[in-house]
């Protein structure tokens, strides 16, 4: 017969031979069967083939001596069939019956031809939360050992591997000893916090013992999410720290690297020329108010600031990932500091002579005092009414207009001074002098806060000698009495 009893690696598709020592016969018996029967994980499977009834499966004429049976599908790989025959379904010409019974069954193995393929994967695929360190497993139908070939993990959408491992690398991949269905592979790196992986295997990296190859593992066949560890953080604020000439009016913006949502009771600080000016909670809406759906960025609505105000925002651990990872905080002066617009134009402090003045030296040095430091535009002019004339002063022509006290006060010097004995008004239109951000001095006009700035100058000195008017007593009188007082 084919095959042998006991025989082992028989094609799942193999013809069985039975060959008699002589010509035999159909029997007479009511159901001839053949029976093929092989284990299941859990009872046994049986294959029944009617002698006279499977002709495709059962090929026998009487009066030879060999019976073919083609069973219509393969046997199942790797099994062990057990072939029994019912007596009297067959009988040599003289009517002695043959059969195959539990004493004398017919016994053979098919071989393993099937390719190892997965029953689970650990993590399983979509899991979340994945620890950093953990050791991935595969978990086979069959027992397998390594071959040839690579397993990668990938950051999910990009083409290039985090990790790439070879199959015979006996320290990462293990073929478990106490059951060789599983594999152990161990990355030995970290897996990249909150990151989402997917880990392929390349064809025939792993095979049974029969040689027969695993088939693989594709892309996005095994994704999981790993667990995220680390805290969020601020990539971005408006203004920038360190920032100078902010608008005093600026809406503050935060920018986180990852969604995060405002944690109850934690808060934000507004510092102010180094007082703390505003506290607010995290989870007011109406002043900490995220931008769009993406919760990365976050709008600070705070009051307006003073111009040249010194600013830094403290921050609590106020915020927190959807891992629940907290935000640090901004705990140090400088994390968010900045510095408010110089917007506030300068302002004079003393006019020399002061306004309403009389009896001004008509050489004296005019000037303002102001309360920052300022230049003169380059169109800048200072405008003189003179009583019935007047006269106009470059501003940036230092003979006539030069500016001392580091830049705090300005000084006019008239050329050839101002005229005796007149009513003088001086004129600044705005803009003639700024400070250093730029801010225009309103100036000196009916339009300004400083609206008049006049005085009068004092006469021409005289300059001729005194003469005597009367004298008492008279030059030359006699008869002047002892106790005469004398007058001139």
């Amino acid at each position: 017969r084919y095959p042998d009893d006991e025989a082992t690696n028989i094609p799942p598709t193999a013809e069985l031979i039975i060959n008699f020592s002589e010509p035999m016969r159909r029997g007479t018996v009511p159901n001839p069967i053949i029976e093929l029967s092989y284990p299941l994980a859990v009872g046994s499977a049986r294959i029944l083939l009617n002698v006279n009834e499977a002709r495709d499966a059962v090929r026998f004429t009487d009066g030879t001596s060999t019976v073919f049976i083609k069973p219509r599908a393969a046997l199942p790989s790797g099994t062990r069939i057990t072939v029994r025959i019912l007596d009297g379904t067959f009988t040599d010409l003289e009517g002695n019956p043959f059969g195959l019974t539990d004493l004398n069954a017919w016994n053979f193995t098919i071989a393993d031809v099937t390719n190892p393929i997965v029953r689970t994967f650990d993590p399983t695929p979509g899991s979340n939360r994945v620890p950093q360190d953990k050791v991935l497993s595969i978990t086979f139908d069959k027992p397998v050992r390594t071959a040839t070939g690579f397993v990668r993990i990938f950051r999910t959408g990009s083409p290039e591997p985090l990790l790439t491992i070879d199959v015979r690398d006996t320290e990462r991949v293990k073929v478990m000893t106490d059951n060789p269905r599983v594999v152990q592979i161990t990355p030995r790196i970290l897996l990249p916090s909150g990151s989402n992986l997917y880990v392929t295997a390349d064809a025939g990296s792993f095979e049974d013992s029969n040689g027969n190859p695993f088939f693989g593992i594709g892309v996005n066949e095994w994704e999981f999410s790993v667990q995220d560890v680390v805290p969020p953080r601020i990539t971005a604020t408006r203004p920038s720290t360190g920032a100078t000439n902010v608008a005093p009016d600026v809406l503050l913006e935060m920018t986180f690297n990852e969604p995060v949502d405002p944690i109850p009771g934690k808060r934000l600080f507004v510092y102010v020329n180094g007082v703390a000016r505003d506290s607010v909670l995290a989870t007011n809406s109406s002043v900490i108010q995220p931008v769009g759906t993406g919760r990365t960025r976050y709008l600070v609505r705070v009051p307006k600031f003073n111009s040249e105000d010194r600013v830094y925002i403290l921050i609590d651990s106020a915020f927190a990932d959807l891992a629940g990872n907290r935000f640090a905080g901004f705990r140090r002066t400088t994390d968010w500091s900045f510095s408010i617009a110089d917007v506030s134009p300068p302002r004079a402090v003393a006019f020399t002579p002061p306004n309403g003045s009389t009896f001004v030296k008509v050489d004296q040095i005019l000037s303002i005092d102001f309360n920052e430091q300022v230049r003169p535009s380059s169109n800048g002019l200072i405008i003189l009414n003179e009583g019935s004339s007047s006269r106009n002063l470059d501003a940036t022509n230092s003979s006539e207009v030069r500016i001392v006290n580091n830049g705090r006060r300005v000084e006019i010097l008239p050329p050839n001074g101002l005229p005796f004995r007149s009513n003088i008004l001086v004129q600044i239109p705005p803009g003639t002098f700024t400070d250093e951000a730029g801010n225009p001095y309103a100036g000196v006009n009916e339009n300004a806060t400083d609206k008049r700035w006049g005085f009068r100058t004092a006469p021409p000195p005289d300059l001729d000698p005194p003469l005597v008017a009367n004298l008492s007593p008279r030059d030359d009188a006699v008869d002047v009495a002892l106790n005469t007082p004398l007058v001139v």
